[in-house]
């Protein structure tokens, strides 16, 4: 399965927070298909488990990881969803389409009415999820782990 498209670039994701707060999103059940990575750190092999939410047709452009979330970013040929899973209780998910991207993998946003999903790469402020409903700041949290 080819799910790393854009490879171990630092990429922003969003996650999904305050999809719990509005109803106008579909429900979705997400189908949790653990990956193994291969990659060496420091010179010794680590394997990791990804928690992969994508659709089985889809690969997953990046993955993400907060204190209280899972985050995927779905595709084909380019990144077209993002899907965000409570850790708490993964049955509170969201799958949405993407309105914008940085090529560069810094950033990802998508739209649940007027709550904002984004993940920012790279900042002089650090790596984080960030869920916005108008000027509300619902959720910050900095991403543990990310690929």
């Amino acid at each position: 399965m080819n799910w790393l498209k854009l490879g171990y670039k630092s990429i922003f994701a969003i996650v999904g927070t305050s999809l719990f707060y509005t109803s106008s999103v579909q429900a979705w059940q997400p189908k949790n298909r653990e990956l193994t990575s291969h990659h060496s750190e420091n010179s010794q092999l680590v394997a990791e488990k990804f928690r992969n939410y994508c659709n089985q047709d889809e690969s997953v452009f990046f993955f993400a990881e907060t204190k209280d979330f899972w985050v995927n970013i779905c595709g084909g040929h380019a990144p077209y969803h993002y899907v965000g899973v409570s850790k708490k209780n993964t049955t509170n998910s969201i799958r949405l389409p993407l309105n914008n991207y940085s090529r560069d993998g810094n950033y990802y946003q998508a739209n649940n009415g007027n709550v904002v999903y984004e993940v920012l790469m790279n900042t002089a402020k650090g790596s984080f999820l960030l869920v916005t409903q108008g000027n509300k700041q619902l959720v910050r949290q900095p991403l543990i782990y990310w690929e």
